[in-house]
């Protein structure tokens, strides 16, 4: 069970991935008009869009804000550890804490799981990197909609948990990994779906993920 006894939970969220400041606040106005509430994971170079009085202002309207992690397409584990400890240290040194969850740009790792030991190290708590791609669309990559803890190669634990993204917004609506994009009713009947079975069924989280730039006039316009 959940927090109050609820049979699942939801986890709405997106990354900023050059949104303009006026979409950010889009995203938050949107998720408070429908009653639910939304994280954003915030790339370095747009701190600038969000100054602390306002992340203080929308964790008190009950959203979050986190960062969204980029050190290139193939950081080596070394880069990977001292861009994290170093764009977590300006982060908090903007806004105040550290956030306890994250998903990377183009949700890039490095190594096995190094970069998810540096994770809980800096305070993270819940990685939300691993989510469909190239072959598969949407879906329970972990075969489980709970979060998983994670491991070291040795196998003791990180004080860390991984949950799997069930849908990407430009994933689904694209073509982008390789399978036929659906249409917008198409992709509202699967989310609706995967909501009423979570429900009633698997007791599990639905967690997808909206680009606040696609909720403006930008393709694919969710």
């Amino acid at each position: 069970r959940f927090p109050f006894g609820q049979p699942c939970a939801a986890v709405l969220n997106g990354d900023s991935d050059g949104c303009a400041p006026g979409g950010l606040h889009l995203a938050f106005d949107l998720a408070e008009e429908h009653g639910v509430r939304y994280s954003l994971y915030l790339m370095k170079q747009q701190f600038d869009s969000l100054s602390s009085n306002e992340v203080s202002d929308l964790r008190g309207r009950g959203h979050d804000v986190g960062l969204h992690p980029w050190h290139g397409s193939q950081p080596t584990v070394e880069e990977m550890r001292l861009g994290l400890l170093r764009d977590y240290a300006t982060f908090q040194e903007r806004y105040g804490y550290v956030p306890t969850n994250t998903r990377h740009h183009s949700v890039v790792t490095a190594g096995w799981t190094e970069t998810q030991e540096t994770l809980a190290e800096i305070g993270v708590r819940l990685d939300l990197n691993f989510c469909p791609g190239r072959g598969f669309q949407w879906g329970f990559l972990n075969g489980s909609a709970r979060s998983m803890r994670m491991s070291r190669a040795d196998g003791t634990l990180v004080d860390l948990y991984q949950h799997s993204t069930l849908t990407t917004d430009d994933g689904i609506l694209t073509d982008k990994t390789g399978l036929p994009a659906l249409s917008l009713d198409e992709a509202i009947l699967l989310s609706e779906r995967l909501i009423v079975q979570l429900h009633e069924e698997w007791q599990g989280v639905y967690l997808p993920y909206f680009h606040p730039i696609y909720f403006e006039e930008n393709a694919p316009f969710t």
